[in-house]
C-alpha cells in the first residue's frame, strides 16, 4: 500500500529553541529535535534547494540509487547522469590499476594522495578504512598506498608526501574549488610534482579532479 507523507520544513535556528527555556519542558525540547532530524531527513531526498553555498538540492541519495531509480530535481531525474559520473570514474580507476594510465615517465601510479575537505575528505577516509579489514580488498591493493590531505598545515602536507615519488604519485582533488584551503592544498602538489627531475609537464598526468567547476579547475589548478 502506497503512502502519502506531507512534510513541511520549517528554518528553526537554534537560539530560537532556548530563549524561552524556562517555559519549554523537557518533552516538548525532545519532540521538536526529533522533527527537526526527520526533517533534516526527508530535505536529502525532496529537491530543495538547500545548499545555498552552490543554490543546489542535496539529493546525496542519488549517488547511492540504483541505475533503475528515479531521483528528480528541478524536473529531471539525475540518476542517469550519476551514473555517467560514476562510469567515467570506474574507467579511469581501472586505467590506473591495469597500467594503460601511467605517470610522465612511463611508471605505474601505486601511490594516491586525496585531497579534500569536509565530506570530500571523510566519506572516502571512511570507506578506506572499512575496506582496510576485507581480505579481498587489501589483498587487491597491495603494493599500493592511499593518503588524504585536508589540513592547511604545512606539516600536514609533509607528512603525505613523505617517502613518495612524484613520479608514482596520482593526486585527486574533489570538489568545486571555491575553497581556499583545498586551493592551496592543490596548488603546494602542483607545485611538488611539477618540481621533480623530467616532470615539468607532469600535470596532466598526475592530477585528477572530482568536480563540477571545470571552468574553474581548468584556470586555476591544470
Amino acid at each position: 500500500m502506497n503512502k502519502t507523507i506531507k512534510v513541511t520544513i520549517v528554518k528553526v535556528e537554534q537560539q530560537d529553541l532556548y530563549e524561552e527555556k524556562p517555559l519549554l519542558l523537557k518533552e516538548a525540547e525532545s519532540s521538536m529535535v526529533d522533527i527537526l532530524k526527520l526533517a533534516a531527513i526527508f530535505s536529502v531526498y525532496i529537491p530543495l534547494q538547500i545548499n545555498s553555498t552552490e543554490n543546489k538540492s542535496m539529493l546525496h541519495v542519488a549517488l547511492r540509487a540504483s541505475k533503475d531509480t528515479t531521483i528528480n530535481s528541478d524536473g529531471k531525474n539525475v540518476v542517469p547522469d550519476v551514473w555517467q559520473v560514476l562510469d567515467k570514474i570506474h574507467q579511469f580507476s581501472d586505467k590506473v590499476r591495469n597500467e594503460s594510465w601511467v605517470g610522465a615517465t612511463g611508471k605505474a601510479l601505486t601511490n594516491v594522495i586525496a585531497i579534500g575537505i569536509g565530506g570530500s575528505f571523510f566519506g572516502p577516509l571512511f570507506v578506506h578504512t572499512a575496506l582496510q579489514a576485507d581480505p579481498g580488498a587489501s589483498k587487491l591493493a597491495g603494493g599500493r598506498q592511499l593518503r588524504f590531505l585536508a589540513n592547511v598545515d604545512p606539516v600536514d602536507v609533509a607528512r603525505n608526501i613523505s617517502g613518495l615519488n612524484p613520479e608514482t604519485t596520482l593526486v585527486v582533488v574533489s570538489k568545486t574549488f571555491t575553497t581556499a584551503g583545498r586551493m592551496l592544498n592543490a596548488w603546494t602538489l602542483r607545485e611538488w610534482i611539477s618540481s621533480a627531475p623530467l616532470m615539468s609537464q607532469a600535470v596532466s598526468k598526475h592530477m585528477v579532479a572530482v568536480s563540477t567547476n571545470l571552468k574553474v579547475l581548468f584556470f586555476t589548478v591544470f
